[in-house]
């Protein structure tokens, strides 16, 4: 709760109206916070723990910035973990108190608690179930459809088919193997892009 906002300092920016940012303070944060605690001799845990949920705090403000968040943004927040996101969730009810109480003004907590609450019900009852479900496909499968070879391209797919089930946007095996080659030619064009620009680079 001290350390979340701690990379302000080094990240603070003004733009041309005079209005302050503070662009990547969660990044820097995490650092500045996992060099603090190296300092206190905490353990290895417990300064990931601290330098993650610094890392990762910004997250849930943007959800309940959120109109009605979707259920892919949803997803991957909770995609962290409950040894995560329950603290999270803490900090950021902590960090929402104190900024309004800063205002002066008395501060409703209702709003606050309905929305977690909602979150909270979506994850209990669409995704909880999930979590005991065996992966769709395997690496071999991956390969074998794709005509591809042991690397980590393979292990790369898998992991976002992994974040697809759970967002429950693939239920099949055939789901699992279309979303891959999709991915996979994604991914050859992005990389096919990003060479032709370093060749035009090179030309200039």
């Amino acid at each position: 709760v001290l350390l979340h906002d701690i990379g302000k300092p080094p990240s603070r920016s003004m733009d041309k109206k005079g209005t302050f940012h503070f662009y990547g303070h969660e990044v820097a944060g995490s650092k500045l916070a996992a060099s603090l605690c190296s300092r206190l001799r905490l353990s290895n845990k417990e300064i990931n723990f601290v330098s993650q949920l610094v890392r990762q705090h910004m997250r849930p403000i943007h959800l309940f910035n959120l109109t009605r968040p979707s259920t892919r943004a949803l997803s991957r927040f909770f995609r962290l973990g409950p040894e995560l996101f329950f603290p999270l969730l803490l900090l950021f009810a902590s960090n929402y108190r104190a900024s309004q109480k800063s205002t002066g003004v008395e501060v409703d907590l209702q709003p606050l608690r309905q929305r977690i609450g909602d979150w909270l019900d979506f994850y209990y009852e669409q995704l909880k179930p999930r979590e005991m479900e065996s992966s769709i496909v395997s690496g071999h499968d991956i390969m074998e459809y794709l005509n591809l070879s042991p690397g980590p391209m393979v292990g790369k797919l898998l992991e976002a088919l992994a974040e697809l089930q759970w967002e429950g946007r693939i239920s099949t095996q055939e789901e699992a193997l279309h979303q891959a080659a999709r991915l996979l030619k994604e991914i050859k064009h992005k990389s096919q892009k990003t060479g032709d620009r370093g060749q035009q680079a090179d030309c200039s």
